[in-house]
C-alpha cells in the first residue's frame, strides 16, 4: 500500500477531519483502513473511517460518522460518555458528585447495618416487671 497515495485519498474524501490512526490489511487481499475524527465526533479516535484497496491504494469505500442514523450514533456515544471524554468540567464534576454519592450510600449502609448488629449483642435483659401492690 502507498500510504501517502491512501492519506491523501482519505484526507481529501474528508478534508475537515483529523487523521486519527491507520491499519494494515486483516487478510491479504483485505483492505486497510484510515479511521478520521471529524468536527463534532465525540469518540477520541473518531467514527469515520476510510478502506483503501491495497491493490490500488485507493479508496475502497467509507463511511461517515456525521451521516449515521440517530440510533448508531447514540450507539457511539456510549464509550466516549464512559471514558469521559466529552462534556467538559461539568461532566466530570456530575461525575465525582455521583461517585461521592454512592461511597456515602455504602457507608450509610454499612452504619446502619453494623448499629443494628452491634445493639443486638449489647442488650441487657429486660428486667420483669414489679408486682402490683396492694
Amino acid at each position: 500500500i502507498d500510504w501517502s497515495a491512501a492519506l491523501a485519498a482519505a484526507q481529501a474524501r474528508f478534508p475537515d477531519a483529523t487523521l486519527r490512526m491507520a491499519s494494515w490489511p486483516s487478510a491479504p487481499g483485505k483492505p486497510a483502513s484510515i479511521r478520521l475524527k471529524q468536527p463534532g465526533e465525540w469518540h477520541p479516535n473518531g467514527r469515520t473511517t476510510v478502506l483503501i484497496d491495497p491493490a490500488t491504494s485507493g479508496v475502497a469505500r467509507t463511511s461517515d460518522a456525521q451521516t449515521l442514523t440517530p440510533g448508531e450514533r447514540a450507539l457511539h456515544a456510549i464509550y466516549p460518555l464512559h471514558a469521559g471524554s466529552v462534556g467538559g468540567w461539568l461532566y466530570e464534576g456530575v461525575t465525582v458528585l455521583t461517585g461521592l454519592a454512592l461511597a456515602a450510600l455504602g457507608g450509610v449502609g454499612l452504619w446502619a447495618f453494623l448499629k443494628q448488629r452491634l445493639g443486638r449483642t449489647r442488650r441487657r435483659p429486660v428486667r420483669p416487671a414489679a408486682p402490683p401492690r396492694p
